[in-house]
C-alpha cells in the first residue's frame, strides 16, 4: 500500500511538471517614446537607464500598440504642417531612411542591420520575429529632413516568447 501511495505520488509530480514545462512564459511589455525630430533609429526605453531597449529572439510574436501623432513639413516655406498617425501619410521617397514606407510612417528593425517594416509592410500589429536583436523605431522622413518635424508616438511592445 505504502508502494502505490510513492507511484501516485510520482505519477502527480510528474504531471506538474509536465503542465508547468508547457506553460509559455508570462509575455514581456515595454514602453518607447519615438521623437519624430530625431533622426536615429530610437530603442530607449521609456523611463529605463540610458542602454535599456527591447530584445527580442528569433521566434518571439511581438504586438506593437501605437499611439501619438507627430508633424512634418510638406511645403518648401513652411506654410503646412502634415499631422499623421504611425502609417504615415505621403508616398515613399527613395532618400528616406526606410525608402519602402510612406513619408511620417512609424518604421522600425531588429538589430542594426535588419530590414525596415511598417504598418503598410505588414498586416496588422502582429509579427513574428525573423532575427535576434534589439527592436529600433524612427519616425519615416527624407534623409535630413527631422528639423521641421514635432510630435512622438508611443510604442507599447508585448512580446510572448516562444
Amino acid at each position: 500500500m505504502h508502494a502505490i501511495r510513492h507511484i501516485a505520488s510520482l505519477g502527480a509530480l510528474l504531471v506538474l511538471i509536465a503542465v508547468v514545462s508547457c506553460t509559455p512564459p508570462p509575455p514581456i511589455t515595454d514602453a518607447i517614446v519615438v521623437d519624430a525630430r530625431t533622426e536615429h533609429w530610437q530603442s530607449q526605453i521609456a523611463g529605463a537607464g540610458p542602454n535599456a531597449g527591447v530584445n527580442v529572439k528569433a521566434g518571439d510574436e511581438i504586438t506593437l500598440t501605437i499611439d501619438g501623432k507627430i508633424a512634418y513639413d510638406r511645403s518648401l516655406h513652411g506654410l503646412r504642417k502634415d499631422t499623421t498617425g504611425p502609417w504615415g501619410e505621403r508616398p515613399p521617397k527613395p532618400d528616406a531612411w526606410c525608402p519602402e514606407a510612406r513619408i511620417g510612417a512609424l518604421v522600425w528593425r531588429i538589430g542594426d542591420d535588419g530590414p525596415c517594416f511598417s504598418l503598410d509592410k505588414i498586416s496588422g500589429t502582429t509579427f513574428t520575429a525573423d532575427r535576434d536583436g534589439q527592436l529600433q523605431f524612427l519616425v519615416n522622413d527624407i534623409k535630413g529632413g527631422y528639423g521641421d518635424n514635432s510630435g512622438s508616438f508611443r510604442v507599447t511592445v508585448t512580446i510572448q516568447r516562444k
